[in-house]
């Protein structure tokens, strides 16, 4: 569950506060960074693995292959901000990715964050790109960073893409293929290469995902939500959620209402 603090087409960046994080890999243009304010997950970049926890800091580059796991609720800042809002740093994003994503102990960022969150609305947007810079400037020295090499994640990102927006519907690997002029085999090598999982697992995972958001944001019905979000049967979507979220599409729904009744005390 996510909430947004602060979304502007005009500005590069999006802030939002989250209980829970993505387990489905994915890959952007942007760069993600994520605070733990509370809470404790486990934070995949490319081939990177690693814990974060109360008070720690992920972040990844662009095109950066990144998800996350056994995550337990908790309160999680997630910043999704482009290149080109950080002045003077484009050429580090562009040819650079970090040895290790994670921060420990980067208390000393959140009042930034806090900034850039609780920005008036006259001159908000200077003070979100100001804010936001100011924390990079703190966080990219305590990063060890290596010179990026040329990898197939336009390909990658392109079948990802795809696979999200069409998850909701039928998909086999062969159709992915065909509609990216790609052989199903180079598909399928990719995903279990880059990813570390099969095509099924893959679009279980998006599909997952989606019938999350559908349990936070509206009240329909757990048979239609099963449907809208891909799954043949209610069996495979219940045994499908469960196997992700460690728990059942009615507990999940009743975890997300108990914790927003929580914050209206």
């Amino acid at each position: 569950m996510r909430s947004a603090f602060y979304e502007n087409k005009s500005l590069p960046a999006q802030l939002f506060f989250a209980r829970s994080l993505s387990d489905a890999p994915h890959l952007h243009k942007e760069i993600e960074i994520v605070y733990v304010a509370e809470g404790e997950t486990v934070a995949h970049a490319d081939r990177n693995c690693e814990i974060i926890r109360k008070n720690s800091v992920f972040i990844s580059f662009p095109n950066q292959i990144h998800f996350y796991e056994s995550c337990h609720p908790g309160d999680y800042y997630v910043l999704i901000v482009r290149p080109e809002l950080f002045f003077g740093l484009s050429a580090t994003f562009r040819d650079y990715i970090p040895e290790r994503n994670t921060v420990a102990e980067a208390q000393e960022l959140l009042p930034y964050i806090h900034q850039a969150f609780s920005a008036e609305e006259e001159y908000r947007d200077t003070m979100i790109a100001g804010s936001l810079s100011m924390m990079m400037c703190r966080l990219l020295p305590r990063l060890s960073l290596r010179k990026k090499l040329e990898t197939g994640n336009s390909t990658l990102h392109s079948i990802l893409e795809y696979c999200e927006q069409n998850a909701a519907g039928p998909m086999e690997l062969e159709t992915v293929a065909e509609a990216l002029h790609l052989s199903r085999f180079y598909v399928s090598r990719l995903l279990s290469r880059e990813l570390c999982m099969g095509f099924s697992e893959y679009v279980g995972l998006l599909r997952v995902k989606r019938a999350c958001d559908l349990l936070s944001d509206t009240d329909k019905k757990i048979a239609d939500i099963s449907e809208d979000a891909g799954f043949s049967t209610i069996r495979s979507f219940n045994r499908a959620f469960a196997r992700h979220m460690n728990m059942t599409p009615i507990q999940y729904r009743k975890m997300l209402r108990d914790a927003q009744a929580s914050e209206l005390r």
